[in-house]
């Protein structure tokens, strides 16, 4: 996968978080057409992205170097148009605590002296039609 005219290396770790959607599954799918391995997931069970000490553990024990991000709860018309600011607050909840866990995890990395390869590699894919990239 190409951003930016760079080349994300095949066998760095990635976390595709929502994997199980159509747009995680996707991702994935593409991936590993493309012959991209170690691919993190974790399903909701797993990891409630909506508990901001979930995904911080989370991307201190694998750390990965790019994350993508297609997680998101959804719904029918009917639920949306019911539930309008139980799905914004959901949704917008998963995605700044993974931002802001991938931060705190890269601040961390530069006290430590490690690096990702010199560039910091988060690409966001959020079904909400954000698209963060290069963010800090």
């Amino acid at each position: 996968m190409r951003r930016k005219g760079i080349m994300m290396e095949k066998n760095v770790k990635k976390s595709v978080a929502g994997q199980r959607g159509m747009v995680g599954s996707a991702i994935v799918r593409e991936l590993e057409r493309q012959g991209y391995t170690n691919i993190v997931t974790r399903t909701h069970k797993e990891l409630n992205l909506c508990r901001q000490d979930a995904v911080e553990a989370f991307f201190a024990e694998e750390k990965p170097e790019y994350v993508f991000l297609a997680a998101a709860k959804v719904g029918g018309i009917v639920a949306n148009q019911n539930a309008l600011a139980d799905f914004m607050w959901f949704n917008m909840t998963l995605e700044m605590n993974v931002i802001l866990a991938r931060k705190t995890q890269r601040q961390f990395l530069k006290r430590q002296r490690k690096t990702f390869s010199g560039f910091f590699k988060t690409e966001t894919v959020c079904p909400t039609l954000f698209r963060f990239s290069r963010l800090f």
